[in-house]
């Protein structure tokens, strides 16, 4: 595994100019840590290596040959993991000092540079607690889909397989993807087109908790439909339908492991309500996410 670098300040400190660096693995059942660069040496001179350890209350305790130790609470017991896709930040207590710390733990430093005989690690936790990598704000559309009912006409009911396409878009690193969501789902009753096939919506705008990136949204997610009115493009009442909303709740790894979730718009369990493109038309009831059967959303673009 990978080791994972732990960066330390005392916590009255406001920048990171002092601050002690460790390299923490784990192999073959030992966990051990060894000193980096550092302008800050608070375990004494010597102090350039030791052990460390995880306890079930969530505290990590890093120790020095010399007897000091640095504690640091409320860790995710998934921290190795966690520090591989994004930084952790905390506090704790340098002991037997007692004194206050600050923390950032993530993954190694990219390059070690030798300039003049002086070895520079790049800044990538030296400066502290930042703002995560990433957006709150995007924005989502239908591409279109079909739900292909496993009933035969004209009323379908039960089953039926979903695969829609939908493009979500970061507003503050103005990037995209497109997602092919593929699952299943239960249809209520309704009087529809063998297919069920939509085209493209309009765009749905949504904020997230914490700042995320596209890739976050990869994984789990359920996905409902409202019932659903609409003559068709043939009727001569086309133009008065009503409902049909999609309704996506994104529920990945990722994003559950950066404690994110939707926040707007409504707020409400974490659902996007999206209006999905014309089609055939149709009445039903609408449709509810079939648990039994794993939904996804899957980049299909880079």
């Amino acid at each position: 595994m990978r080791p994972t670098v732990t960066t330390i300040k005392n916590s009255e400190q406001p920048d990171w100019s002092r601050y002690f660096r460790v390299a923490m693995r784990e192999q073959g059942g030992k966990r051990d840590w060894t000193r980096l660069q550092c302008t800050w040496k608070p375990l004494g001179e010597s102090a350039d290596r030791g052990a460390w350890d995880y306890t079930s209350k969530g505290e990590l305790l890093l120790k020095s040959a010399e007897g000091g130790v640095f504690h640091l609470e409320k860790l995710h017991w998934n921290f190795r993991v966690l520090t591989a896709d994004r930084e952790l930040t905390g506090s704790g207590l340098l002991m037997p000092a007692f004194k206050r710390i600050t923390w950032v733990m993530g993954t190694p430093a990219k390059k070690v540079i030798e300039k003049d005989g002086e070895i520079i690690f790049p800044d990538d936790h030296i400066k502290g607690p930042s703002r995560a990598r990433g957006s709150t704000r995007f924005k989502i559309r239908s591409l279109g889909g079909i739900s292909p009912s496993f009933t035969p006409p004209p009323i379908h009911i039960g089953p039926q397989a979903d695969l829609y396409f939908f493009e979500i878009v970061d507003e503050e690193n103005h990037k995209n993807k497109v997602f092919a969501l593929s699952g299943s789902s239960l249809a209520l009753p309704a009087l529809t087109s063998p297919l069920s096939p939509s085209g493209v919506g309009p765009f749905q705008s949504f904020r997230t908790s914490r700042p995320v990136s596209l890739e976050d949204f990869e994984g789990d997610a359920g996905l409902d439909q409202d019932p659903v009115f609409d003559p068709g493009p043939s009727s001569p009442f086309r133009g008065f339908s009503v409902g049909g909303t999609l309704r996506l709740s994104p529920n990945s790894d990722r994003l559950i492991r950066a404690g994110a979730f939707i926040t707007s718009p409504g707020g409400k369990g974490g659902i996007i309500p999206i209006t999905p493109g014309p089609g055939p038309g149709g009445v039903g009831l609408g449709s509810v996410h079939d648990p039994t059967f794993p939904t996804k959303l899957i980049p299909v673009t880079k």
